[in-house]
């Protein structure tokens, strides 16, 4: 078990309640899709550190020996937090570094190397970092899309987007409001975002805005699923279809994967839910260019529970049962973002 006596209350409680299906920590997905599948689940914790996963021969891990090989591990400095987690197309990793001196919270982008690895707890060494005076809320998630465009997504639901290529100081090229907390990108550089139905009704719809929007534009269409979801978390695969994993109107955990020229009110063309699914809060989900779908999922809402990884072959729908389960100690209740590479 991890110590979080530096873990700030305020951070420990939102990881918590992503953890039970209530928002927070939920890391958006990044739009890299690989030419196959992915050989690398990535997941994020306070502490701070990161956490590489092998799922190249993950016809290895099943229900009855769910583990993962931890390898790689990236450190933060002692006593900040990681919030949020993505990859771009060369696996490099992305997180916010929120760091509280003297009262004072600041945040900070970083960027580590796809070889990180850090071991004996050292801390790794940036690649690349930033920070922004508009970073003024706490982030609930970090994306890359596929021309390492960098988006933050900030409480309160407004979306920063930074060029490729920030660095120190910047100033978002890009930004939305009115958001909730799930957001995606395409390969055609369309993005993918949650908003409520209504002023009335929380659940949520997505708002899709086509490549090279700016600032105020408007979204170019909304999909609203035909049955009410509250949706933790976004993907698209490499035809544009869109998986939104959540919640419906029930309480029932699942993946709703609609079609690309999904507009207005749409039913989704499958759905993967279930008691076979194992799955309880899904808070994460991540499409690999295979087509196979990972989803980070909440065991319990409590410290001490468990956090994993669960992976679905590329046609699942129904009742199914996972392909694959990574967990191991490293990852738990508090998990703070996932990646795939």
């Amino acid at each position: 078990m991890k110590n979080f006596s530096k873990i700030p209350v305020s951070i420990l409680t939102v990881a918590m309640l992503a953890a039970a299906g209530c928002g927070g920590y939920s890391s958006p997905p990044n739009s890299y899709n690989s030419s196959g599948g992915a050989s690398t689940a990535y997941v994020s914790n306070p502490d701070p550190s990161i956490y590489g996963y092998a799922t190249a021969n993950s016809s290895s891990y099943s229900m009855s020996n769910s583990s993962g090989t931890l390898t790689s591990t990236v450190n933060g400095p002692s006593g900040n937090v990681f919030i949020g987690l993505a990859t771009d197309a060369s696996g490099n990793l992305y997180t916010v570094d929120q760091s509280t001196a003297s009262g004072s919270t600041s945040y900070t982008v970083n960027e580590y190397a796809a070889s990180s690895n850090s071991t004996g707890g050292a801390v790794t060494a940036t690649m690349r970092t930033f920070t922004s005076t508009a970073i003024n809320a706490q982030p609930t998630g970090i994306m890359v899309d596929s021309s390492g465009n960098v988006y933050v997504m900030l409480t309160g639901g407004t979306l920063l987007r930074f060029t490729a290529g920030a660095s120190g100081a910047a100033t978002p090229a890009v930004t939305l409001s009115g958001l909730t907390t799930a957001m995606a990108t395409d390969q055609s550089g369309n993005l993918y975002v949650t908003v409520p139905v209504s002023l009335t009704d929380s659940h949520n719809m997505i708002a899709v805005y086509g490549a090279g929007y700016a600032t105020g534009t408007l979204a170019l269409r909304t999909i609203i699923p035909a049955t009410e979801m509250n949706i933790a978390s976004l993907s698209a695969d490499a035809s544009g279809n869109l998986y939104a994993a959540g919640k419906d109107s029930n309480g029932n955990a699942e993946v709703a994967v609609f079609s690309a020229a999904s507009t207005g009110t749409a039913s989704a063309t499958r759905v993967i839910a279930g008691s076979n699914t194992h799955l309880i809060n899904p808070w994460q989900v991540q499409v690999d260019g295979a087509g196979n779908v990972f989803v980070g999922d909440s065991t319990t809402g409590s410290v001490g529970g468990t956090d994993v990884v669960y992976e679905f072959a590329s046609t699942a729908t129904g009742n199914v049962s996972p392909t694959a389960t990574i967990t191991t100690s490293a990852t738990y209740a508090v998990s703070t973002g996932m990646a795939i590479h």
